[in-house]
């Protein structure tokens, strides 16, 4: 074993420190945004619970129906907060274990605002009646164009990897695979509905 692959524990340290940096604001983004989320769903949540045990809980308003409430709330909780969550931890893994400083945060960061903003449209879509009543996915069909658009942050998580010069661990192929394979329509098909 050559001593070329013993790395410096001092230089390793300020490697990983550098990663953490550059990688602050993009996890905390969404870290942050997924506890909002987190919070809007449980709201819709306690509503949802209170509409099954008394059915004529807020009756006066069309918009808060259990069929729509419910909905709503998972869509919620799995895009706005499981997605964002998933999504921090991800990047700071594929970061770490590919090693490398992130370089592209500010598209990243622009990916999670137009994450957020399709959450909000789609749950305004299920409150408003116009859900597609496919159970976890029950955002409007005009919502999941931009939610593909997340390729953004994707291919930027993609980019530390190419700049990787040892062979990629099977953990990163994994990790990969499901930054790739993120919800839309073609989920439909693959869940066979």
């Amino acid at each position: 074993m050559s001593s070329d692959s013993i790395p410096n524990p001092t230089q390793d340290a300020l490697l990983r420190s550098s990663i953490d940096r550059s990688l602050r604001h993009p996890v905390m983004f969404f870290m942050t945004s997924g506890a909002a989320w987190l919070a809007v769903s449980i709201i819709l949540g306690i509503i949802s619970s209170a509409k099954v045990h008394s059915p004529h809980f807020l009756d006066g308003c069309a918009w808060l129906t259990y069929g729509r409430v419910f909905p709503a709330h998972i869509n919620a909780l799995v895009y706005g907060w499981g997605f964002q969550a998933a999504f921090a931890v991800i990047i700071w893994l594929m970061a770490r274990l590919s090693r490398q400083e992130c370089r592209s945060a500010g598209i990243i960061l622009t990916a999670g605002h137009i994450w957020n903003l399709a959450v909000s449209m789609g749950v305004i879509g299920i409150l408003s009646g116009n859900g597609t009543g496919m159970p976890w996915m029950e955002f409007p069909s005009f919502t999941w164009p931009v939610l593909l658009a997340t390729g953004l942050a994707a291919e930027r998580v993609t980019a530390l990897l190419r700049k990787r010069s040892v062979r990629m661990a099977g953990g990163l192929l994994v990790i990969l695979f499901g930054i790739w394979t993120l919800p839309g329509p073609h989920q439909h098909w693959l869940m066979g509905h």
